[in-house]
């Protein structure tokens, strides 16, 4: 009875992450993307395959580079884990965890962030995609 609206949530979910992904596609370079990751589980591991198959199609060459915090709440270490990937010349930072720190981070240093199950762009209102 419930699955219905459970896999609404995920196909939306799923369509914004294409969505974001797809964005990142209308540079003709090659980017390094950067992924704050909480735990791997399927779930998120399944997000950022799918970035990269998004990236592999409409823009080859482009890499992911994840940092797995093994947290879904660390501000402290999702504020690192954003500014360590950003030290690494990531051009744009993706986030799989429940707080604006990656986004803040990400705008802080003058880049996109694209957040995860709500928006942050009132956190980040430059750097939110």
């Amino acid at each position: 009875m419930h699955k219905r609206p459970l896999a609404k949530l995920l196909c939306a979910v799923a369509v914004a992450i294409g969505l974001s992904a797809s964005l990142t596609t209308l540079t003709a370079a090659p980017l390094k993307v950067g992924y704050v990751a909480s735990f791997p589980i399927p779930e998120v591991i399944r997000d950022i395959n799918a970035i990269q198959l998004i990236l592999n199609k409409y823009n080859p060459g482009t890499e992911i580079k994840v940092v797995w915090i093994n947290s879904w709440f660390d501000p402290g270490k999702e504020a690192d884990a954003t500014n360590a990937l950003i030290d690494q010349g990531v051009d744009l930072v993706f986030k799989h965890t429940d707080n604006p720190a990656p986004i803040q981070a990400a705008e802080r240093r003058g880049l996109y962030a694209v957040g995860y199950a709500s928006d942050m762009a009132h956190f980040g209102p430059k750097a939110a995609m």
